[in-house]
């Protein structure tokens, strides 16, 4: 197994579970909205589904993920204005892991129908761009940046995903977990001008 297949696999089993969520929207575009979010998030691995593409083609995938996110979204101003509205928020999404031992292993996330957990259209894939290691005094650290994009009508999103990997000398196998990531969405074209940037943490 490859370095950047080996890093993949490990943040994909550290993936499960729950997570704080808090969220940064900064909109350069006026009538778009800007503001801060907070909230959870929870992977729950299920069998991966069965998914035909455009072209009549099976997609397998080794592993998938439901990801289901919700929390409070509070609107921020630049023109001095206060008691701006608070909003709940709740997404869904899937995530699959393809070609999880070779040399170029991916992932893959997708919206879901309305209503459904089950898989509408591909959003983006992101692919292992960097894997950096960092070895102190009583710990060692792993860095996997990842990146990707998706074209939405005519705005861009470019992302890029960090996660950080960690094992305490208590660990007795090789295994890292994951400590904490992040995921930014940089989104341009003549309807968007965004940067929405989450953090995760364990709880």
């Amino acid at each position: 197994m490859s370095q950047k297949s080996s890093a993949l696999t490990m943040l994909w089993q550290g993936l499960q579970g729950t997570w704080q969520l808090k969220r940064k929207l900064h909109s350069m575009n006026a009538a778009q909205p800007s503001g801060n979010c907070t909230g959870t998030a929870l992977f729950t691995a299920r069998q991966p589904s069965v998914l035909v593409d455009g072209e009549g083609k099976l997609q397998n995938a080794h592993k998938e993920m439901l990801y289901s996110e919700q929390g409070h979204f509070e609107m921020t101003s630049t023109n001095g204005m206060t008691n701006l509205p608070k909003f709940s928020f709740s997404r869904k999404y899937v995530w699959r892991l393809q070609d999880e031992k070779s040399v170029a292993p991916e992932i893959s996330i997708w919206f879901v129908k309305p209503g459904t957990e089950q898989i509408d259209y591909l959003f983006h894939k992101f692919v292992v761009q960097n894997v950096t290691g960092d070895e102190k005094p009583g710990k060692s650290s792993i860095v996997v940046e990842c990146s990707g994009g998706h074209l939405c009508v005519e705005d861009y999103y470019s992302s890029t995903y960090t996660f950080q990997l960690s094992k305490m000398p208590t660990n007795m196998s090789d295994d890292f977990t994951l400590a904490s990531w992040t995921m930014l969405h940089e989104v341009r074209g003549p309807k968007k001008d965004q940067v929405i940037e989450t953090e995760f943490f364990p709880i």
